[in-house]
């Protein structure tokens, strides 16, 4: 396979080499109390965002209908990366395997994660994040479809975590922008009544959690480690050489690096003065009043604050994307901002307590 393009050749073989998305349910998980679901108690859609349901309660009331009536179950977590996606999923696997038992349904989680697709296309090298290419995008895409397809022919729940945010369709319905499972968020939305949640933080807290990650990519003993968790409040649960190790391991692979990073916000920058000037988004008038009115050329928007930028992305983009593009009913779709998540301490509480030691944090 060809890491700079992506080339599809052997994709399937690879798949099955690695076996990735055949990845049991972690089933090691220390529970503290029956369910430890904190951050999506707390998840709710803004009064700004005016698509989708209110709640998590609502929206997951609306899944297990859905499931427990023997439905093909698909949920997305869909969003830019320091967004909630990944603690959102913890939580939500956690909840859906207590219920599932509880309910004697005879059925299996499978979880997808769209670093996994993009490391079994580019390889081990976490820098593939931000230089994969597009082709090789699209085929990380096409993987994480056919992984859904197979778990849902095995009767599999899937949970797949995505990033599709960094494309749109042209008038003629074609892909615009780089397809980071884009594509297959619109197929299984239209072919599998597939369920929607995209979380999110406020601009303040995630620039905190990009300037973590910028000084995690650079820790390389455990001496900068436990500097970087004090410099940040992070309070290490233990201290043995050996689990510190294993940590200071697992660091570089908390998901997209720094530069992928800003490559997604760039991209989905782009996209949004796009949609602006082309009248195919709205604006409503408290986001005119932050000087954001047509016509937007990118440097201006760049000008813009981030808690502005913010502001479009979360109150606009995102419900744009998830009506227009991606065509999920608001019975199914839940937009949410949580206090919850909006600290390092908590997104890193699950790696560093051990609760969940290899997710990805994206």
């Amino acid at each position: 396979m060809n890491r700079e393009t992506g080339q599809s050749m052997g994709m399937e073989m690879r798949m099955d080499k690695q076996e990735l998305y055949q990845e049991p349910v972690i089933e090691s998980i220390q529970k503290q109390r029956t369910i430890f679901t904190e951050v999506l108690d707390h998840l709710r859609r803004p009064e700004k965002v005016k698509y989708g349901l209110d709640n998590f309660e609502s929206f997951y009331r609306n899944v297990k209908d859905h499931l427990f009536e023997g439905r093909p179950t698909v949920i997305f977590i869909a969003g830019k990366p320091l967004s909630g996606k990944t603690i959102t999923e913890s939580q939500l696997t956690e909840l859906l395997q207590n219920d599932i038992k509880k309910e004697g349904v005879e059925k299996k989680l499978t979880i997808l994660r769209w670093a996994q697709a993009v490391l079994a296309v580019g390889g081990d090298d976490p820098q593939v994040f931000g230089r994969l290419g597009e082709e090789g995008f699209k085929t990380a895409s096409k993987l994480m479809s056919i992984a859904i397809d197979r778990a849902l022919s095995r009767g599999d729940v899937v949970i797949a975590e995505v990033v599709p945010v960094t494309a749109i369709s042209n008038s003629d319905g074609s892909m615009r922008g780089i397809d980071r499972a884009w594509s297959t968020v619109r197929q299984f939305v239209s072919d599998a009544d597939a369920f929607v949640i995209s979380p999110f933080v406020e601009e303040n807290n995630r620039s905190n959690l990009i300037v973590f990650r910028e000084a995690a990519a650079k820790v390389k003993t455990i001496d900068d480690m436990v500097g970087l968790f004090e410099r940040f409040n992070v309070e290490l649960c233990y201290r043995d050489q050996e689990r510190l190790h294993q940590l200071l391991k697992e660091l570089p692979k908390l998901g997209a690096t720094p530069f992928a990073i800003r490559e997604i916000d760039k991209q989905v920058n782009e996209i949004m003065v796009y949609l602006i000037n082309n009248n195919r988004m709205p604006l409503p008038d408290h986001i005119a009043f932050y000087g954001v009115r047509r016509p937007v050329v990118e440097d201006m928007f760049e000008r813009a604050s981030n808690q502005v930028i913010t502001m479009v992305y979360n109150q606009c983009f995102l419900p744009y994307l998830m009506r227009e593009e991606f065509r999920v009913p608001e019975n199914r779709l839940l937009i949410g901002g949580n206090q919850k998540l909006e600290t390092v301490h908590f997104y890193l509480d699950e790696l560093i307590g051990g609760r969940y030691p290899n997710h990805f944090l994206t």
